[in-house]
């Protein structure tokens, strides 16, 4: 029997590259050692932001990605979705909060999720991935999207844009609680809530607005979104909760660009163009308020980074072009006041997350890492290919198990399909990369998440 606990999930996906974001860089080019520590406070953060996120969750696995966001608009469609071959565990890591027992009828598993609906899982600790299934397998190959690769011609003298972020097909967030996955779908469509206790069949249990982020503490779930929906029932029903009022003056912000919980708090980041504002709740969702700078002031410093919760304490991650650097922010109080680090010369691709233990994050070829969210040290990370060691990958989505093992995909712009690479790692600084066969190689995998699901024939 296994005792599992809150954990925080974060995630990739969103608009691939704002005008202020910084291009995504494709690592590989640094060795092992050496090593930096950045400590104190200052610095200020613009543009950018990191967009849709990943949700909060408990029982098993922390997860995290990068990426910035933006959206609006409608669609159509519904259902649900399943898949099906090979595989076998995965697992997730402490983090506080109320103790879940996973029993026998489940095993541990990693869950990926990415564009066009597509969908993941590994229950032998990240080794292999099985039941790769995406929503456009079925359709004609000459109908088949490629994603961000331009327009194209349909058979019937048409055309289709294979913006993969802006259709009913794009995953805006992954979270787990309690033996249950919850996926949001849909930007510039209408937004949909899905669940599933496998990992392999998915059920649609709502839809409307869109999501970035999923967030659970308390026995409650609640999208972060401007119109947020809460579900008291892990997932199967979902019910309107309110506005969270972010705006900075008379500006109201529309864009909810990430969201976590923790220790009895809620916490939302909101980004639209340079209005940047944060809200968080310490009533599970009933009324929202707004946090400042420690000192007084409000939190423009720490842009719009996707948080991170652990050991009661709250951490953003942001990229600032003007300053070259990454703004880390954290509270120590519930998120009602907030502190600033700079971490110069560093795009951090991944989101935090935290292991139990530490913070991580990471850069091209780097980690960095805090216990306490404040002082920071870098160092670099490894490839391993056949035995022989290379310099470190660049990190996207990633997550880890309560058994300590971390996987992640290569993060960065137009890395998938032939350009796609799957890695685990058992301390997250050397990463093995899978070779083929033992993955897919396909749309862009935006999220990653580790917990405890029900057996099935791909997961007996």
């Amino acid at each position: 029997m296994r005792a599992l606990a809150l954990v925080g999930l974060a995630f990739l996906s969103g608009c691939q590259g704002l005008a202020t974001d910084m291009p995504m860089e494709d690592g590989g080019t640094s060795e092992t050692g050496g090593g930096s520590t950045a400590t104190g406070g200052g610095g200020g953060a613009s543009g950018g932001g990191q967009g849709q996120g990943g949700g909060s969750a408990t029982g098993g696995g922390v997860a995290s990605g990068g990426g910035a966001a933006t959206g609006g608009g409608s669609a159509t469609g519904g259902g649900s979705v399943t898949g099906g071959g090979r595989a076998t565990g995965g697992g997730g890591p402490p983090g506080g909060g109320a103790a879940f027992d996973a029993g026998t009828d489940r095993i541990p598993v990693f869950i990926a999720v990415g564009k066009q609906y597509r969908r993941a899982i590994s229950c032998d600790d990240g080794r292999t991935w099985a039941s790769d299934v995406a929503v456009d397998d079925a359709w004609p190959m000459n109908e088949r999207y490629r994603c961000f690769s331009g327009t194209f011609n349909l058979p019937d003298g048409g055309t289709n844009n294979t913006d993969c972020d802006h259709n009913e097909y794009s995953s805006t967030s992954l979270a787990y609680a309690n033996g249950v996955f919850v996926q949001t779908t849909g930007w510039g469509a209408p937004g949909r809530i899905w669940r599933t206790t496998d990992g392999v069949a998915w059920n649609q249990v709502d839809m409307g607005s869109n999501m970035t982020d999923v967030m659970f503490d308390d026995g409650r779930f609640i999208t972060a979104t401007r119109g947020s929906k809460r579900s008291d029932d892990l997932g199967l029903t979902w019910q309107m909760n309110g506005d969270i009022d972010v705006a900075n003056g008379s500006n109201t912000i529309w864009n909810v660009r990430g969201g976590i919980a923790g220790g009895g708090v809620f916490l939302v980041t909101a980004q639209d163009g340079s209005n940047l504002d944060f809200a968080y709740s310490s009533n599970r969702g009933m009324t929202w308020q707004r946090p400042t700078m420690q000192g007084g002031g409000r939190v423009d410093a720490c842009g719009a980074g996707h948080p991170a919760f652990g050991n009661g304490i709250f951490v953003t991650v942001s990229w600032n072009m003007g300053m070259n650097a990454s703004i880390v922010c954290r509270s120590t109080d519930g998120a009602q006041t907030w502190t600033s680090t700079t971490i110069p010369g560093e795009y951090m691709e991944s989101r935090p997350m935290w292991t139990g233990t530490e913070f991580m994050v990471w850069s091209s070829g780097k980690v960095h890492r805090s216990a306490d969210g404040a002082m920071w040290t870098s160092m670099n990370t490894q490839t391993r290919r056949n035995g022989m060691l290379s310099g470190g990958p660049n990190i996207g989505a990633a997550a880890r198990a309560e058994s300590g093992t971390f996987v992640a995909v290569r993060g960065g712009w137009q890395v998938w399909y032939d350009q796609q690479r799957f890695y685990r790692s058992t301390d997250g600084i050397i990463w093995d990369e899978l070779a083929m066969g033992d993955y897919e190689q396909g749309h862009p995998v935006t999220a990653m998440a580790a917990g405890f699901a029900s057996r099935s024939a791909v997961c007996p």
